[in-house]
């Protein structure tokens, strides 16, 4: 689902034909924080697999530019204790050999409207569900029982969601989609 889509959908969800410009940057900066929060849970990762250099630093310029904190280390199906120095990732005794570096998985905000979130498609109406909650909270009570209402579930969703993992990724949300 993309930035548009969201944003279609929070419309429709607080009663909007259409977001103004006012409240579409808040409806924008709701989806981000809702964004941020859920793929805190989520925590997707990659793996990189890259050949260790003699010296047994791995250059950061050699991570990919979406790789974020190195969080393992395997060298030969062993796993492999690491340091982070200023010149990159270092790996004792792997100089020449391949490596699979784990670095948690940085997605790019959502900002413009063909943004997809990197979320699995499931969850991520629940982005607009916590854009409405929080466009909702200005309004008078009833509006507020309705916003309410949305961010139930926002909440459902989000502890319905587990940390990524391939497995979890091709068995569990397959079903979903």
């Amino acid at each position: 689902m993309n930035l548009r889509e969201i944003l279609i959908r929070t419309a429709a969800q607080t009663g909007e034909d259409m977001l103004g410009d006012e409240e579409r940057a808040l409806a924008v900066a709701y989806v981000g924080e809702a964004y941020e929060e859920m793929m805190a849970v989520y925590r997707p990762y990659i793996d990189l697999w890259i050949r260790v250099p003699e010296d047994g630093v791995v250059p950061c310029a050699e991570l990919d530019e979406t790789a974020g904190r190195v969080v393992k280390a395997v060298v030969r199906g062993i796993e492999r204790p690491f340091n982070i120095t200023e010149e990159g990732v270092y790996l004792a005794g792997a100089g020449g050999l391949d490596a699979m570096i784990r670095c948690k998985y940085m997605p790019a905000p959502l900002e413009n409207e063909d943004d997809e979130a990197e979320l699995p498609r499931m969850f991520a109406g629940a982005l607009a569900d916590y854009a409405s909650y929080r466009l909702m909270q200005g309004g008078g009570r009833a509006r507020q029982q309705r916003g309410d209402a949305y961010y139930s579930r926002y909440l459902q969703r989000r502890a319905t969601l587990a940390p990524y993992s391939p497995t979890y990724r091709e068995n569990v949300c397959r079903k979903y989609e």
